[in-house]
C-alpha cells in the first residue's frame, strides 16, 4: 500500500502541475490551436515513436546475443518495453526500468545476474554515447547563429572524442581486477549492512562478479556489435526529434529541423530528474514549452506542440508498453511497485 499510496500522490502533484501550466497559457488557445492540427500527420508520429521504443530493444537484444546466444528477440524487446512502461509510471531517472530489466532478465531470460548487468551497463553506456552528438550540437545551435567550417569540424572531433574514449573506458572496465575487486568489497559491506552476510551469498558474489567481467569481454570482442547498436541508437535518438518536428508541420507551423534538433536534447533532460511523478506530468511540458518559446517559437504554438507530442511520446507508450506489461509480467510488475 505504501508503493500505491505514494504513486498516487505523485500523481495528483503532476496532475496539479499539468493544470497550472495550463492555466498560465491558457487552456482555450491551447484548444483552438490543436483543433487546427492535421490528422494525418499527427498519426504519421505513432510509427515514428514505435521505431523509438522497438530500437531501444533492439540493440539491447544485440548485445545479449554476445554472451547469451538462445535469447529470443521477442523476450528481449518485450522486457524492454516493460522496462519502458516502468520509467514512465515511476521515473527515478530510468533506474526503474533497469531494476525491471533485471529481475525479468533472471527470471524470464533465464541468464546470470553479472551477465544481465553487464548487458544493461554497457547498453546504457552506448545509449548515452549516442545521445551526446545531439545534445553537444543542441548546445552548439543555441549558442552560434551557424556553424563555421571550424566550428563543425571541432563538434565532430569532439565527438569522435567522446565515442572512442567511452569504448576504451569500457574496454578497460571488462580486463580491471581493481574494478572486480571493488565490486566484491561494495557487495561484502551491503550484505554485512543488511546481516544476511555468509559463505554462501560469498560465493553467490564471487560468481557475478567473475561473469560480469567475462560477460564485459563478450561483448567487447565483437566491436563490430557494439558500434552497430551505437548507429541504431542514433536513428533511436533521431526518430524521437522527429516527432516534435512532425507536430508541428501539422499544426501549420513552419519550423527548422534544426530548430528542434536544438530543443529536444534540453528539455530531455528533464526526464532525468528524479522526483518520480508519473509520466512527469506537467513538468515535461512546461520544459519544452519553455525551451520553444527561447527558440523564437510562439506560446501558444509552443504548448499546443509540447502537448501533442506528449499524447505521442508518453500517452501513445503508456498504451504500447503498457500492453506489453500485462501480457508479459504484470505480476512481477506488481511485486516491483509494491517494493518501490
Amino acid at each position: 500500500m505504501k508503493g500505491l499510496a505514494r504513486f498516487t500522490s505523485l500523481l495528483a502533484i503532476g496532475i496539479c502541475a499539468f493544470v497550472v501550466y495550463l492555466l498560465f497559457v491558457g487552456p482555450e488557445l491551447i484548444i483552438t490551436e490543436m483543433s487546427k492540427a492535421n490528422l494525418w500527420l499527427l498519426l504519421f508520429t505513432l510509427p515514428l515513436d514505435l521505431a523509438f521504443m522497438l530500437l531501444f530493444g533492439l540493440t539491447w537484444h544485440m548485445l545479449l546475443k554476445t554472451m547469451e546466444r538462445g535469447v529470443s528477440m521477442k523476450d528481449s524487446i518485450l522486457i524492454s518495453l516493460v522496462s519502458l512502461f516502468g520509467n514512465i509510471m515511476i521515473p527515478t531517472g530510468s533506474v526503474t526500468g533497469e531494476v525491471i530489466r533485471l529481475v525479468l532478465s533472471k527470471r524470464k531470460l533465464k541468464i546470470g545476474f553479472g551477465n544481465a548487468l553487464a548487458s544493461i551497463l554497457v547498453h546504457r553506456i552506448v545509449n548515452l554515447m549516442a545521445f551526446a552528438p545531439f545534445l553537444a550540437l543542441s548546445l552548439a545551435l543555441f549558442w552560434t547563429s551557424g556553424f563555421s567550417n571550424v566550428e563543425l569540424l571541432t563538434l565532430l572531433v569532439l565527438t569522435l572524442i567522446v565515442i572512442v574514449g567511452g569504448l576504451s573506458f569500457l574496454k578497460y572496465l571488462s580486463k580491471s581486477r581493481r574494478l572486480q575487486d571493488y565490486a566484491y568489497k561494495a557487495s561484502e559491506k551491503i550484505l554485512k549492512a543488511f546481516k544476511k552476510w555468509s559463505s554462501a551469498s560469498s560465493d553467490i558474489i564471487e560468481h557475478d562478479i567473475s561473469e560480469f567481467s567475462l560477460s564485459l569481454s563478450k561483448m567487447f570482442s565483437k566491436p563490430c556489435v557494439v558500434m552497430l547498436s551505437f548507429v541504431i541508437f542514433l536513428g533511436h535518438w533521431a526518430a524521437a526529434i522527429t516527432i516534435p518536428y512532425v507536430v508541428f508541420l501539422s499544426l501549420g507551423y513552419e519550423v527548422s529541423y534544426l530548430l528542434i534538433l536544438a530543443a529536444y536534447p534540453i528539455y530531455s533532460l528533464t526526464y532525468m530528474v528524479p522526483v518520480g511523478i508519473p509520466a512527469m506530468l506537467g513538468v515535461v511540458e512546461a520544459s519544452m514549452t519553455a525551451t520553444f518559446i527561447a527558440l523564437g517559437i510562439p506560446p501558444v504554438t509552443a504548448s499546443s506542440a509540447s502537448i501533442l507530442t506528449r499524447i505521442v511520446a508518453v500517452w501513445f507508450e503508456v498504451v504500447v508498453t503498457g500492453a506489453a506489461t500485462a501480457l508479459y509480467s504484470i505480476d512481477i510488475f506488481r511485486e516491483l511497485v509494491k517494493r518501490s
